[in-house]
This record gives structure tokens, C-alpha cells and sequence, in this order.
């Protein structure tokens, strides 16, 4: 029986036309979609990324809550999807590595985006949202990157990350349930201690304080087919996201923008 890891419909966001180029952003925010949803258009410098699409439904959706009380900060944002193949049909006896393959497609497309940033005069800080594959694609790029590349990257968010790893720091408040994603043997110790490093002192909404922020976190549903390898019963919950759409917007306007 084959079984799909991601999906979501896509949804094409409405918003503002970005700036030509990257590098004349404050901010680039890049979507990474999930297994089976619809590519983008309007491809940006270098073809890595759609300027129009390309991101699914829950992506979206965040993306859209982003910057909404603070509209000067939308001034200037890039906002944008990952190109890549987002496929992978997985089933007990496939041995192809179709997942692992078009995941590292993305990883790839990833990495070299953010080092194209990094060549700007000026870089541009970054937000990361991705959905189950998405997810897998941003955590493994930021373990792989340089420090100086990673410290660029305000938020990441990861949702039905198919490589979760429990009991970590960059876990959602009430959000910890203790199995492991379906592929959460690729996400060696390296890559974990990269992403739960990546803080820095300031307002943090979670405790109502001054203190250390996370910049990346990761929500997991209980009993979730991906990050929790319930791939029998868990694919509803895979899709039920929607609900966390808020709190993960919260978040990242917290620590983008210090709002909340």
C-alpha cells in the first residue's frame, strides 16, 4: 500500500508584489510545501524559488498572518516559495529512496538560496515555514549550513516534520509527544544540536519575559502519521494543522518582529 508523506492542498497567497531581488528585501520569507502540492510560478533569481504559489494551504496561511499589525514591516519583504519536487511514494518494501531523494533535492535548492542571500551587500534576515516534507527540507538544510548562514534565519517553523525528534527545545509549548518521526533517523545529533542552537535574549511571548527565544519550532500532533510514524491510523491528524495556524504565526511574529 503506497502512503504519500505531506501533502495539503496549495493555495495561491494574495499579496504584494516583492521586491525584484532579494537582496533589496529586509526580510525573505520562503515556504517549503509539503509531499503532492501544487508547484509555484514566477520563478526569482537563479530559478530556486516561485515569486507566485507554491507554498500549500497551512503555509500560507501563516505567511498571510505574518506582519498583518505592523504593516510598514511588510514594506520591502520577499516572500517566497521552494522549488522542488516534493514527491515521494513510500511503502514498506520500497527501496528506491524516492523521499530521501526529493528531500535532498529541496535541501539543496535551500542551502544554495540562503548562501545566495548571504552574498548580498546587505543579507537579508530570513523566515522559514514548511509542512511535513517542507518541514524535513528546512531542518535538514539549516543542520547542514554555516553557523554565520544559520544566525541570518529569524524563524523557522516545521510542522509535521516527518525527521521530529522529541523532548528537544525547539518543540512547541504543549506540543512533546515522545515517538519519533518516520524518518527521524536521518536527523543525526548534528543536525538536532544546530536547530535547537539557534536562540537570542529577548521578549519571549511563551513566558511573558525577557529571556532566550528559539528560532526554530517544531509543532507534532499527537498520534500524526509523519512525525510520529503512525502511518496506520495518522494521516487525518497529518492533516489537522490548520488549528496551530495562529500559535505559529504568533511566533513568529514574536520573534521576527517582537509583536505579542
Amino acid at each position: 500500500m503506497a502512503i504519500i508523506v505531506g501533502g495539503g492542498a496549495a493555495a495561491t497567497p494574495a499579496q504584494a508584489l516583492p521586491p525584484s531581488n532579494p537582496c533589496d528585501a529586509w526580510m525573505v520569507m520562503i515556504g517549503v510545501r509539503g509531499t503532492g502540492a501544487p508547484a509555484g510560478s514566477n520563478p526569482g533569481p537563479g530559478g530556486r524559488v516561485w515569486r507566485s504559489g507554491g507554498m500549500g494551504d497551512f503555509v500560507t496561511s501563516i505567511a498571510n498572518g505574518v506582519g498583518t499589525n505592523a504593516p510598514d514591516a511588510l514594506q520591502g519583504m520577499y516572500r517566497v516559495s521552494l522549488n522542488y519536487p516534493a514527491t515521494a511514494t513510500v511503502n514498506p518494501i520500497d527501496s528506491s529512496g524516492a523521499y530521501i531523494n526529493s528531500r535532498n533535492a529541496g535541501v539543496a535548492a535551500l542551502k544554495a538560496e540562503l548562501q545566495y542571500y548571504a552574498s548580498c551587500a546587505r543579507p537579508p534576515s530570513v523566515t522559514l515555514i514548511g509542512y511535513s516534507q517542507g518541514a524535513d527540507v528546512i531542518g535538514t538544510a539549516l543542520g547542514q549550513v554555516s553557523q554565520s548562514i544559520r544566525s541570518r534565519v529569524q524563524a523557522a517553523v516545521l510542522l509535521g516534520d516527518p525527521s521530529y525528534r522529541p523532548n528537544q527545545p525547539i518543540n512547541a509549548p504543549g506540543l512533546n509527544p515522545g515517538g519519533s518521526g518516520m524518518f527521524s533517523q536521518t536527523r543525526t545529533d548534528a543536525i538536532q544540536n544546530a536547530l535547537n542552537g539557534m536562540t537570542s535574549y529577548g521578549w519571549n511571548a511563551d513566558t511573558q519575559s525577557m529571556g532566550t527565544r528559539q528560532h526554530v519550532r517544531e509543532y507534532c500532533l499527537y498520534g500524526d502519521a509523519a512525525c510520529q510514524n503512525q502511518i496506520a491510523t495518522g494521516w487525518n491528524i497529518h492533516g489537522q494543522y490548520g488549528a496551530w495556524v495562529n500559535a505559529a504565526t504568533n511566533y513568529i511574529n514574536n520573534v521576527v518582529l517582537d509583536i505579542g
